[in-house]
């Protein structure tokens, strides 16, 4: 149960079936159990876009946790911070 990787990203499979295939890619890693905080459906906006804007975010903050395919080393997010960050991206303006 110790905290490994946080990760962000997308995908336009189901979260079932890629949260195993991210247990398969991250076994040698140590990775055994996957817990998903957050979904978000990004209805017509590109998810690629809020996916980079918390990645932006996060390396801002943690420039020496940060590896390659958007994880943060024993870095956990606020999802406080996520929800809000997600909010200002879909809804801009108050839209």
């Amino acid at each position: 149960d110790n905290l490994v990787y946080s990760k962000v990203g997308t995908t336009t499979r189901s979260t079932k079936e890629r949260m195993k295939e991210h247990l398969k890619y991250y076994y040698d890693n140590g990775v055994r159990k996957i817990v998903v905080d957050r979904l978000w459906e990004c209805g017509n906006v590109p998810a690629e876009g809020l996916e980079s804007l918390f990645r932006a975010t996060y390396i801002q903050r943690f420039p020496n946790s940060f590896r390659k395919n958007d994880r943060f080393i024993n870095v956990e997010f606020d999802l406080n911070e996520a929800d809000n960050i997600v909010e200002k991206f879909l809804h801009p303006q108050g839209r």
